[in-house]
């Protein structure tokens, strides 16, 4: 079975694409509370594989804590390339 997840939430006022943003105290609360369902729900999970961006991994690291696994990152588990407009302010975006 492969599990798909998405990272916890980021700066939501920001476009995401490969910009350096990290989690919020939300996005990593959510992470936490992901990583506590996979472990009660799926006890037989062997690996997790993460994009390298700052956003995923930081989830990634969050539920393998929680579950005693390593992380493998792999960019090609990255988003699409939004180019100059990863990170960008919304507003500015628009």
């Amino acid at each position: 079975m492969i599990l798909l997840m998405r990272h916890g939430e980021d700066d939501p006022g920001r476009l995401g694409g490969w910009s350096s943003a990290g989690l919020t105290e939300r996005g990593r609360e959510q992470a936490r509370e992901a990583a506590e369902r996979l472990g009660r729900e799926f006890p037989g999970i062997r690996r997790i594989v993460s994009s390298d961006l700052v956003r995923a991994r930081e989830t990634a690291e969050i539920v393998a804590e929680r579950l005693g696994l390593p992380v493998e990152l792999d960019p090609a588990f990255r988003e699409t390339n939004n180019g100059e407009l990863a990170g960008m302010p919304k507003a500015e975006a628009q």
